[in-house]
């Protein structure tokens, strides 16, 4: 099986691509600077791409069987970068025929902003305006446009 995996650079991607060689996998990690992975291994690809950049995204997932996608905001991506890197791999994997993903996040998502507020720190919130809203248009966006089969961890 191969595996492409975007977020291959955060912790939760390095332990997918890790446990996914240690399984026989053949493995891809999509990332903006391959130097960062310091997984070496005869089955790992790295394509350097950009998940914001829908072309890139597309021809990276030719080929595979399945994406797990463990995207996450840093200090150096947008805010929106889950959303728009969600909805880039999703379009990709429909042009290529592939039909499994994986998401993996440890946000919360599933409900408006504002139905979780009482469970959300005002702290998190007030630095990172906009973050909750983009990782709820993920979740509305993998409910209502997967037309294949996917799998939501939330840890």
């Amino acid at each position: 099986m191969r595996l492409i995996v975007f977020g291959a650079t955060g912790g939760a991607g390095q332990q997918i691509l890790q446990r996914g060689l240690e399984n026989g996998r053949r493995m891809t990690a999509f990332v903006r600077r391959p130097e960062e992975i310091v997984v070496v291994h005869k089955r790992l690809t790295i394509a350097k791409g950009d998940v914001l950049d829908q072309y890139a995204v597309e021809s990276a997932i030719t080929s595979q069987d399945a994406v797990p996608c463990a995207l996450g905001v840093t200090g150096k991506s947008p805010l929106d970068v889950c959303s728009r890197g969600t909805r880039n791999i999703v379009s990709g994997m429909h042009g290529n025929g592939v039909k499994r993903l994986v998401f993996l996040t440890g946000a919360i998502i599933g409900h408006p902003p504002t139905k979780v507020a009482g469970r959300i720190s005002p702290h998190m919130e007030a630095p990172l305006p906009g973050l909750y809203t983009g990782l709820w248009q993920i979740d509305g966006s993998r409910k209502t446009s997967f037309a294949f089969g996917s799998t939501g961890m939330f840890p």
